[in-house]
């Protein structure tokens, strides 16, 4: 019912394709005639405003982001003097305080040592009915 309800507004706004996205649903979206699709990228309500190339463009720079932020190196380690023998302005501040103690494990929750690693499965539906 909620999907159908979902489906009829996207409808009432002119939308002939509805995209979604799970991780361990695939069947009952089958079932409700959703089909598997490539990933898709949504920059909002104003993505008509940017050409193919642009969002190619955009996209590629997502992906190489986290690498490019593992790569940076804009910090100096503790102890290290800067590269620059003159310095203006005030010191830098001193270190951050310490982390407060972490909460008392619940008794009824397990104990999580690690963090499983969910693959995400896009679905698209081609015509709302």
């Amino acid at each position: 019912m909620l999907m159908e309800m979902t489906e009829n507004y996207a409808l009432s706004l002119g939308y002939q394709k509805i995209f979604l996205s799970t991780h361990d649903k695939e069947e009952f979206y089958a079932h409700l005639g959703y089909q598997r699709c490539p990933p898709i990228v949504s920059f909002g309500v104003h993505s008509n405003l940017l050409s193919n190339p642009m969002v190619n463009s955009l996209v590629q720079k997502l992906i190489a982001l986290p690498q490019q932020l593992l790569q940076r190196q804009s910090w100096s380690p503790a102890g290290t003097a800067p590269s620059s023998s003159t310095q203006s302005g005030p010191p830098p501040p001193g270190p951050p305080p310490p982390p407060p103690p972490p909460p008392p494990a619940l008794a009824s929750a397990p104990a999580a040592s690690t963090v499983e690693r969910v693959s995400v499965i896009w679905m698209c539906k081609q015509q709302i009915n």
